[in-house]
């Protein structure tokens, strides 16, 4: 497999910061590419900063986590230092064993990627891997739906 195409944390000032500090400096970009690159490194570190809010308010340490998730803890803590790239199945996952992390009543700021932005991210992603996430999102969706209180059976 081969390795990544950037580390997120690269595009910060402070890499030291990448997941932890709310506010990053960011580096600008050289041309399009890198401008793509960096937009996906400001939204990994805006999950990365949710992730680890849900997980502090279920006082889960990242070791416990990755445990309950049944993720690689070391992967884990790459994605949080932004030396690898958070993929939209951590980020589902996250949403799964932690609740709150994809709702918009959670989100700290709104994100508004331009359209070519988004679309050259979309692009990178496999249209297998896309579909299987959201279709856990949906089936999670329609659990809790069920479960909540006064829910109709279906």
């Amino acid at each position: 497999m081969a390795g990544p195409r950037f580390a997120p944390r690269d595009f910060a000032e402070d890499a030291r910061g990448f997941g932890h500090t709310p506010v990053l400096r960011w580096k600008e970009p050289a041309d399009r590419r890198a401008e793509v690159f960096l937009r996906a490194a400001q939204l990994q570190h805006q999950q990365v900063l949710r992730i680890r809010e849900r997980m502090q308010a279920r006082q889960l340490s990242p070791k416990q986590y990755a445990a309950e998730a049944g993720t690689n803890y070391p992967r884990l803590l790459r994605l949080f230092r932004g030396e690898a790239i958070l993929r939209l199945e951590d980020f589902a996952l996250a949403d799964l064993v932690l609740g709150g992390v994809a709702d918009e009543s959670t989100a700290a700021a709104p994100v508004e990627p331009a359209v070519s932005d988004l679309r050259a991210l979309l692009e990178a992603i496999p249209e297998r891997t896309a579909r299987a996430v959201l279709d856990q999102i949906r089936a999670a969706q329609s659990q809790r739906a069920q479960s909540a209180p006064g829910a109709r059976p279906r």
